[in-house]
């Protein structure tokens, strides 16, 4: 899984031959592919601000994360829990679905079982622009 969303990761490789370099780009596999037309597969960050220090593990982040796209990743500062301030996850998104602003969890009360609601801001990093006309 770490080569996957190291090689996934990276915009572009040079292969190095007789003093010539080649731009490679890899690509999530599809039976589909058209060398026509870009993926609307990508790698991004998104964040979540001011989330509870108790929703910090890797495996809530992801729950949460699973909102926007498939999770890879969280970053060192959220695995580490050295950053209170914010969840960083690294996910696998396409491009053609809507992103939620916000996702509301419930959060049950453990003395009163009362479950109460809270909304869990999303942010976007470097998201892709994508045109679904010219498939670029």
């Amino acid at each position: 899984m770490e080569y996957y969303v190291h090689l996934l990761s990276k915009l572009v490789f040079y292969i190095g031959h007789k003093n010539w370099y080649y731009p490679m780009r890899t690509l999530k596999w599809d039976p589909l592919f058209d060398p026509d037309e870009e993926t609307t597969i990508v790698i991004a960050w998104i964040s979540f601000p001011s989330l509870p220090p108790n929703l910090f593990g890797k495996e809530t982040v992801f729950s949460l994360a699973a909102a926007v796209g498939k999770p890879l990743q969280v970053d060192m500062a959220t695995w580490n829990k050295t950053r209170p301030s914010c969840a960083r996850v690294k996910l696998e998104v396409d491009l053609l679905r809507e992103f939620p602003k916000r996702i509301n969890i419930g959060v049950r009360n453990k003395n009163t079982g009362e479950i109460k609601e809270k909304w869990i801001k999303i942010n976007y990093y470097y998201m892709p622009k994508y045109c679904k006309n010219c498939k670029l």
